[in-house]
């Protein structure tokens, strides 16, 4: 197969769209799901949710890179999507611990909850500018600086949005900031 194949081409665009759109869906997800929740079954269909749509995310992500493997991919980037992937599928690791300590709830589980889902929301958004820079062909030096700023802009936020969620029970029944 060559990279002209329009085949190749369509399937790898049908790949892609798939891949986005379990990205977009998880950013919106995302936003509910880091909320510690007040019991087993609080917001259940939204935590599920946001785990299938990175479930969606990382095998689409793999089939893309399985299909454009020979084709599309030297081998730069074949270490670099390679990574990506093994990266993927470790943030659905940790979403998936998310929902252990959920379920156990071991003393001062809250945070680690929010932090497992924390780093798989903010990898959501690392990978949508990151990948966005990188088609408007933006300099490595800038894409790297965005990267760390969002990084640095993330925690910040999500450090305030914690301790308020943890404050107490009133702050912890009110709606996601």
């Amino acid at each position: 197969m060559t990279v002209s194949d329009p085949m190749h081409n369509d399937l790898h665009t049908v790949l892609l769209s798939f891949h986005v759109a379990g990205g977009v869906l998880g950013l919106v997800l995302g936003l509910f799901a880091i909320r510690p929740p007040l019991d087993e079954g609080f917001r259940l269909g939204i935590r599920r949710a946001y785990l299938a749509s990175l479930v969606v995310l990382a095998v689409f992500l793999a089939a893309l890179v399985a299909v454009d493997w020979s084709p599309r991919l030297d081998s730069t980037q074949r270490i670099v999507f390679g990574a990506l992937t093994g990266f993927a599928f470790f943030i659905l690791a940790r979403d998936i611990l998310s929902f252990r300590v959920a379920r156990r709830r071991p003393p001062d589980w809250q945070p680690k909850y929010m932090n497992h889902v924390y780093f798989t929301y903010v990898s959501l958004w690392e990978g949508l500018v990151i990948v966005t820079l990188g088609d408007l062909n933006a300099a490595p030096w800038l894409i790297a600086v965005v990267a760390v700023g969002l990084i640095l802009l993330g925690a910040t936020l999500f450090r305030h949005y914690q301790r308020q969620a943890l404050a107490g029970p009133a702050a912890a029944e009110g709606p996601p900031v």
